[in-house]
């Protein structure tokens, strides 16, 4: 009834085409990234596909400075050349697999295990028409895209990487005392108000400045910070940052000093994983800089062990590629137990599915707090499901509700206007408060652009 076996049959353009898989493997700061982005600078047609829209900028930025003409295409932004130009940088669910390119770049390749995301490496990995598709991650995703291959027939060709440069784990940890900071720290704290308190004590008891860096700040802003952080001459020589940094943002750190080795993960506390803690960790030191060996340790020493039992450990090896369901699947399992509301409909899904032994379905439960105002849509299930990708704010109830009107307003084809939704303050906001609103703001913005 729910069976999805064969995804690389999902794809039958790409399977026409005799491609070349070349995976760099090596831990962070190795330069393997540098590697396959130097090989889709001579490309006639090619892609870059990242994680965030931070690298996917990033990448578009750095090509058009040198000359290369690119394009950009995330779930909110699209920047388009009026000529005809030969890459693009993407965010990995903006990948378009009707087009012919000579180079792909897909980054983070692990993030194919991810049960929330990782059904977009799997489908970028089967599906881009490309003669050469570099991967670039860690070893662990290795056996399983070399399982994946062979079955498709694509060659594989697996490149290591050493560090640049050192990375050592410190001998104590702060015993917290933040007055032992010094120029090119990095703190990792896991929420907002932990960030701001953190760059609130450090102005107002030590010599340093601080710029901070978290997941939902705006891409433009995270650069910009980031941009304070590097520059010698900038008064800002401490980062306050959450594990936003783990992935690609280029930083000048001397210190990665954990604040905690525990994260709220949306359901409980838990503690980081290997994966995220050396890839963290794995930020300090940078190759050419002053900051080399780098170091890793912690505020607190009751957090050290952790660490060291952490660092020298490799992930475990990433056992199944994570899938979604084709519209033509979803419908004809809705067909079958027509009784079932939609968010309901997709959590059976997600426990009956049968897709062999190299793939698993992905966290495709829908929260019914969250969706299940879309059951009462009139929409086909078809677009049910893409609305479930919906950026919509989730844990706070007045982004929330703000991005619901928007998407029932989609449903019932009325137009919507942003002045309507949202209550901007006429003056600048001081304070967390304030600053938070604007944040939760700019992710109904986000939707809105998502819905256009």
């Amino acid at each position: 009834m729910a069976s999805l076996n064969h995804p690389l049959e999902w794809y039958p353009q790409a399977r026409r085409i005799s491609r070349k898989i070349i995976m760099h493997v090596g831990p962070t700061n190795s330069g393997k990234t540098h590697h396959a982005l130097k090989r889709l600078e001579s490309a006639r047609r090619g892609i870059y596909c990242g994680p965030l829209r931070l690298l996917a900028f990033e990448i578009y930025e750095r090509m058009n400075h040198q000359g290369i003409g690119c394009n950009l295409i995330t779930g909110e932004d699209r920047r388009l050349a009026e000529k005809d130009v030969p890459l693009l940088s993407a965010t990995i669910e903006m990948a378009d697999f009707n087009a012919q390119y000579d180079v792909a770049v897909l980054d983070e390749i692990q993030m194919i295990g991810d049960t929330f995301r990782g059904h977009a490496w799997t489908d970028a990995l089967l599906g881009l028409r490309a003669r050469e598709v570099h991967l670039c991650g860690e070893p662990s995703a290795v056996p399983l895209v070399k399982r994946m291959m062979e079955e498709v027939g694509d060659e594989v060709e697996v490149i290591e990487y050493q560090r640049l440069s050192r990375m050592e784990l410190a001998t104590d940890s702060l015993q917290g005392d933040l007055t032992r900071l010094r120029r090119g720290d990095c703190l990792i704290a896991f929420s907002r108000k932990g960030i701001y308190q953190l760059k609130e004590y450090i102005e107002a008891n030590t010599e340093h400045k601080c710029s901070v860096i978290y997941g939902s700040l705006p891409p433009e802003t995270r650069a910009q910070q980031a941009r304070l952080f590097n520059d010698p001459e900038s008064p800002n020589t401490v980062l306050v940052a959450s594990d936003a940094i783990g992935m690609g943002i280029n930083l000048s750190i001397g210190r990665v000093i954990f604040t905690a080795v525990h994260k709220f993960n949306g359901i409980h506390i838990t503690n980081l994983s290997l994966s995220s803690t050396r890839q963290i960790a794995g930020r300090a030191g940078r190759f050419g800089t002053e900051f080399n060996p780098g170091f890793a340790t912690t505020v607190l020493e009751r957090d050290m062990p952790f660490l060291r039992d952490s660092i020298p450990t490799l992930p475990p090896l990433i056992g199944k590629a994570v899938v979604a369901p084709r519209v033509h699947q979803l419908e004809k399992f809705a067909h079958q137990v027509p009784q079932l509301p939609f968010t309901q409909m997709l959590n059976l899904l997600e426990i009956v599915a049968d897709l062999g032994p190299d793939y698993t379905l992905g966290d495709i439960g829908l929260n019914p707090e969250d969706f299940d105002f879309l059951d009462h849509l009139p929409m086909s299930v078809a677009d049910k499901f893409m609305m479930s990708f919906a950026p919509i704010v989730t844990r706070e109830p007045t982004g929330s509700e703000i991005c619901k009107r928007m998407i029932r307003f989609h449903a019932y084809n009325q137009e919507c206007y942003v002045s309507d939704l949202l209550s901007l303050p006429e003056e600048v906001p001081l304070g967390p408060g304030p600053l938070q609103l604007l944040e939760i703001y700019h992710k109904c913005l986000t939707c809105y652009l998502w819905l256009r």
